[in-house]
């Protein structure tokens, strides 16, 4: 049995909330836990918290550089969350 957990991560590369930062949310809207869901047990996780962006490019050049490090450990930090709760789930006695 397949069980899936779904985690949205609003961002994108321009240091702005529109285009592909949009993207979780357009996703849950047009249906997308739900058509998951006639295949496969779906848990939406919800999206990861992101921080209000920039668009300043840093010494290095990347847009936004520290607030893109931060959003990648919540990202981290929420799969080894969802992970745990599918590991536990699994062990348990009678759990699909």
């Amino acid at each position: 049995h397949v069980s899936v957990v779904l985690l949205g991560v609003p961002w994108n590369s321009s240091g702005t909330t529109d285009g592909v930062t949009r993207a979780p949310a357009a996703l849950r809207a047009a249906g997308l836990v739900e058509r998951c869901a006639a295949d496969v047990t779906v848990r939406d996780g919800g999206d990861v918290a992101v921080d209000p962006p920039t668009s300043e490019r840093g010494r290095d050049g990347v847009i936004d550089g520290p607030n893109l490090a931060v959003t990648l450990a919540r990202v981290r930090d929420a799969h080894l969350e969802a992970l745990a709760v599918q590991v536990a789930c699994c062990r348990q006695p009678g759990a699909t």
